[in-house]
């Protein structure tokens, strides 16, 4: 070990409470929460300008009213058309425009038998456009009277649900800033999320990379993608396979997300779960994802909102459960995740309630906004642990780099040497550190806790357990100490610990530790339990034998360690039985293969107890 001494670190700061930054109360973080919750309702409930088309008729002139939402039970294709005749009046708009918010899963569209849509052919399988449409009307197509407006939507269970919820004629100018304000609604928002969940992927990729933290990681880029892939879905027109499977798809994404956030929360806050509640929130997720996948959800708008009540209800009680769980988190994360995760659930839930509703008051695509939001959180909490971590680091390679320049200077021909002595010199330190921490911070208040309780009970023993309590956590780091390499070195720190409780008890301690200055420390753990047996009976003949006086005699012969521990009391009354403290020391030493035995000297008043065990 190149003879070189571990390095006491002088400034140390004693340890005490840490001051608690104040969290959030109630009242402000309910209040933020409603008022984000508020502002996005205003922003994503459309305003509808005055003359909306409402009411159309069908082939066989039936009325129908808008929104229209079908789904197709069986295999086959059929067109539903939807006719409007209307009249352009003299103070009609001089640039007209029609404007549609949702023909799904595409549209053919004809005013006065001219074709607005050239390019669509109704009898394609693999498109379905969410984005609203805006059509410029030339103003030489309209007639004074007698317009005719022809919308024609295929129903195919392949392109899954057929809606047309919106449909208004107007001037161009106000359409258009209709469609764009909706465009952004539809289309716009969940293409900046895709950009967002791909930048947030690249930074986690990075920080994997640096801090190997694979579970934690790997659970958030989960998370990542299955919010991709349903604002895929959202943002996409044209895509490959059928659109039905492309819409299951997009909704199990959803149901499966919840179970992806349960698994990164408790990743990330070390929460050990039952493994019942984990399989029944995968239950849970496996029964609706068949059901989405199923369809029939589709045609029964009931079960439809059913199904999503239950899922916002699974993301409520994972909530919930990870609540009850997280008491020792710092409350700024918890508070700002909880809050993230309230706000996309709670975005989830007014998207479902008002699927079905009148364009009016339906509040569309809200779940970007919320996973979005999810996804920033999680993303500035792991971003901000690896900040810490990083400092963290700089700061252990400016200590480690003086260590090893110190190192170097004694053991620079030998790299193993190096390592060693560099490591003795990092653990001890940390030692150090703990014991002032003890010293200082838990040690004091469990004396004055002790002085409290002989001050209010002054026969009861609780004080005195304290202090033994409080040594034997002391003589467990003692134990761990790697630049301990004798049995003698060992023994002088138990006497250091146990002297200054002698003293006080009036007794004047010996110690002979000669024989152990060439012995070598063996398994620590039997040291530990040495200690805890000598420490036992030093605090009997404290508290029993009215001793002035006590001699600790260390002795090696034959592979056995034998300890005697001599003083000048009362001595052991005859007949008397082992108490606890004695039944306690041969106890362990039973369990360390080591024998104890009790007498009282012949020439002089007192006890003698020799205890013995092998060393190895």
């Amino acid at each position: 070990m190149c003879g070189l001494r571990p390095a006491r670190e002088a400034g140390t700061a004693a340890a005490g409470p840490l001051p608690r930054r104040n969290s959030l109360t109630p009242a402000v973080w309910w209040g933020s929460l409603l008022l984000a919750l508020a502002l996005l309702v205003l922003v994503y409930r459309p305003a509808l300008p005055p003359g909306c088309i409402r009411l159309l008729h069908d082939a066989a002139g039936v009325p129908v009213t808008l929104p229209l939402a079908r789904f197709a039970r069986d295999t086959g294709r059929e067109v539903i058309s939807l006719r409007h005749r209307f009249d352009a009046a003299a103070g009609a708009p001089q640039r007209p425009a029609l404007y549609l918010g949702e023909a799904a899963p595409y549209y053919r569209l004809e005013v006065n038998g001219r074709d607005l849509t050239p390019g669509t052919d109704l009898a394609q399988a693999r498109r379905r456009d969410l984005a609203p449409q805006l059509h410029a009307l030339p103003r030489d197509l309209l007639r004074v009277r007698g317009n005719e407006l022809l919308l024609q939507v295929p129903l195919d269970r392949r392109l899954s649900e057929t809606r047309v919820d919106t449909l208004c004629l107007g001037d161009y100018s106000l359409l258009a800033a209709l469609h764009s304000a909706n465009w952004w609604r539809r289309s716009g928002t969940p293409r900046v999320a895709l950009c967002l969940y791909a930048l947030l992927a690249g930074i986690v990729f990075a920080l994997r990379g640096v801090y190997r933290n694979a579970p934690l990681y790997r659970w958030y880029l989960a998370c990542l993608a299955l919010m991709a892939l349903r604002c895929s879905y959202l943002a996409g027109g044209d895509m490959p396979g059928a659109p039905e499977y492309w819409r299951a798809a997009s909704d199990s994404s959803v149901v499966l997300l919840v179970y992806a956030i349960y698994r990164l929360l408790t990743t990330l806050w070390q929460i050990r779960e039952p493994r019942r509640h984990e399989a029944a929130l995968l239950l849970t997720a496996a029964l609706q994802v068949a059901a989405l996948w199923s369809g029939w959800t589709l045609a029964l708008p009931a079960a439809n909102l059913l199904l999503w009540i239950s899922v916002c209800a699974g993301a409520g009680w994972m909530m919930a459960r990870i609540a009850a769980r997280a008491s020792h988190v710092p409350a700024v994360e918890k508070h700002l995740l909880h809050w993230a995760m309230l706000f996309a659930v709670v975005s989830g839930m007014l998207e479902a309630a008002t699927y079905r509703l009148d364009p009016a008051w339906r509040l569309i695509w809200l779940y970007p906004v919320g996973t979005a939001t999810l996804a920033l959180a999680f993303g500035f909490l792991l971003t901000r642990r690896a900040l810490l971590g990083g400092r963290l680091l700089a700061h252990a390679r400016q200590s480690l780099g003086r260590d090893l320049d110190l190192t170097l200077l004694a053991c620079a021909d030998r790299a193993d040497a190096v390592w060693d002595s560099l490591s003795t010199r990092v653990a001890s330190q940390e030692r150090e550190r703990v014991l002032l921490d003890i010293g200082a911070g838990f040690g004091a208040r469990m004396a004055r806790i002790a002085q409290e309780l002989r001050r209010l009970q002054p026969q009861s023993r609780l004080p005195l357990d304290i202090h033994r309590a409080l040594l034997d956590l002391r003589l467990m780091i003692d134990a761990t100490d790697l630049d301990l390499t004798s049995a003698d070195d060992a023994f002088v720190l138990l006497r250091r610990h146990l002297d200054p409780a002698l003293a006080a008890a009036g007794i004047s301690a010996h110690w002979d530790l000669s024989a152990l200055r060439e012995l070598r420390l063996g398994d620590r753990r039997r040291l530990m339990e040495l200690f805890r047996c000598l420490e036992e009976l030093l605090s009997n003949v404290m508290q029993h034998s009215a001793a002035r006086q006590v001699a600790v005699t260390c002795g090696f012969a034959g592979g056995w360690l034998r300890v005697a521990v001599t003083d000048n009391g009362r001595g052991l009354p005859e007949g008397a039985t082992q108490g606890r403290g004695l039944a306690n020391v041969a106890a362990r030493l039973r369990a360390l293969d080591g024998e104890a035995a009790f007498s009282t000297p012949p020439l002089h008043p007192g006890t003698q107890v020799e205890i013995a065990v092998p060393w190895r």
